[in-house]
């Protein structure tokens, strides 16, 4: 069954609220992640990420898709965290063909560190909507990425 058109003015709505958000959370973390740890989202998200999965999860591919970024932008961000001392990649234990990444005690210390500035930025935002709202909001935000990932917007030409 096919879904009837958005209208414009909801379209550019959402893309305006979309871009007011992310300039006043992201780019907000974002700066405090780099003046105060060295890191940037991405590198942030990539440490949150081999900290919350299993060894086996954390290859680059894996990584990679998980963050929805190239593999070679993935293997810059492994290559600067590596040389930050915050990650080790080494052949698996279970298939000498795949690489694993892993935390070292300072890219979990860093990670910490991380979780804490991404709370004290956005908790003045986000708490006074409620747990309700932003598990609501990220679930919508969570379908509209799978939806893209179906379906990609068409490419103009």
């Amino acid at each position: 069954m096919p879904h009837a058109p958005i209208p414009a003015p909801a379209l550019e709505a959402f893309f305006l609220a979309f871009w007011d958000a992310w300039r006043g959370v992201g780019r907000t973390l974002e700066a405090e992640l780099e003046r105060e740890l060295s890191l940037d989202l991405r590198a942030y998200l990539t440490l949150a990420v081999v900290n919350d999965q299993p060894p086996e999860a954390c290859q680059p591919a894996l990584l990679a898709e998980l963050l929805g970024v190239p593999r070679y932008e993935m293997s810059r961000v492994l290559a600067g965290l590596e040389k930050q001392g915050l990650i080790v990649r080494q052949e698996s234990a279970r298939d000498a063909r795949r690489v694993e990444v892993s935390l070292t005690p300072e890219g979990l210390e860093a990670t910490h560190a991380a979780l804490a500035v991404a709370h004290r930025v956005t908790q003045p935002v986000l708490s006074p909507l409620g747990t309700p709202a932003i598990e609501h909001m990220t679930a919508q935000l969570r379908q509209v990425a799978q939806l893209v990932q179906v379906a990609p917007p068409v490419p103009v030409t």
